[in-house]
């Protein structure tokens, strides 16, 4: 299964460590220490609502997947993360380093609230 994550920053070759995310929702677990990552992309921009904050603009993400990632992946329950089945979101508990594969601009969408177009794909 490919897991993404996507940042408004080119996180390539990174380490991220797992933290409580500060801009959780507030009825979010806030106590478990994780990197967000979703099945898809349009998940990881659900997840961070792009849909509130660029309606009204076009805006850039680099997306990236983890590499060679051995840890813990948790399934968050509807309990720990109210929208999961929207976002598909799931926590790796251990620290992963990220892989850029590429840049997104992401576009408002009547129908679907969001879509994006791929305007830069790096070898994955």
């Amino acid at each position: 299964m490919q897991y993404y994550h996507v940042s408004s920053e080119n996180q390539g070759n990174k380490k991220f460590r797992p933290r409580v995310p500060g801009c959780k929702l507030h009825s979010e677990d806030g106590t478990t220490k994780r990197v967000c990552f979703s099945t898809s992309i349009i998940g990881c921009l659900s997840a961070i609502n792009v849909e509130e904050y660029f309606t009204c603009i076009d805006h850039t993400f680099y997306v990236h997947v983890p590499v060679g990632y051995k840890g813990k992946i948790h399934k968050p329950t509807k309990k720990e993360v109210p929208d999961v089945i929207e976002t598909r979101e799931k926590w790796f508990l251990n620290t992963v380093k990220l892989k850029c594969i590429g840049k997104i601009k992401i576009y408002p969408s009547k129908k679907k609230g969001i879509t994006f177009k791929w305007i830069e794909k790096y070898d994955e």
